[in-house]
């Protein structure tokens, strides 16, 4: 593996790099190796500056992951809660953070999954998400209901399937 090499590199020669394009994928790859390399307080400062000067999904993401490795926990659920927060967060940020909350707090967990529904309407995998989080998090009438109406939207889904009792039992004995 060459991370090292890579990041003596980047670090030795960074002011000869100075396009922002360039700069911007410089900084990637520095993240890059600073992960592989166990160096997360560095990465995290990092992705921090990145996430104040061009947020996106996939920063948010990496911050939180690193934050999650680090043992930081509640830094990395707040950084997920802030960009879930925001009117463009997407649906993977939002799914995202919903998971995490599914135990500690429920009703924003859902909350986070129905944004993530309407976000994406028309996916059905987005749609199985928000049902089963809403079986976990007690809010067994709306998931219902929306099973129901991800029948009728999604008729041709393979992500549900109805089988009988007997059926089940036949494929747990064929398994074993």
């Amino acid at each position: 593996h060459l991370y090292k090499p890579c990041l003596d590199v980047i670090d030795k020669h960074q002011s000869i790099w100075l396009a922002p394009s360039l700069l911007d994928h410089l900084r990637r790859i520095e993240i890059e190796c600073l992960i592989k390399l166990n160096r997360l307080d560095r990465a995290v400062v990092q992705l921090e500056a990145i996430r104040r000067e061009r947020p996106s999904t996939e920063v948010v993401q990496r911050l939180a992951d690193a934050y999650f490795r680090l043992g930081r926990r509640d830094h990395a659920v707040r950084t997920l809660r802030e960009a879930a927060a925001q009117p463009s967060a997407d649906t993977h940020l939002l799914i995202g953070a919903s998971q995490l909350l599914v135990h500690e707090n429920p009703e924003e967990a859902f909350q986070l999954a129905q944004r993530a529904k309407e976000t994406a309407s028309s996916d059905p995998a987005v749609w199985m998400f928000f049902i089963e989080t809403g079986f976990l998090t007690g809010h067994d009438l709306e998931a219902s209901q929306r099973l129901q109406e991800f029948r009728e939207r999604f008729p041709t889904s393979t992500a549900l399937e109805a089988v009988s009792f007997p059926d089940v039992m036949q494929r747990l004995a064929a398994q074993q």
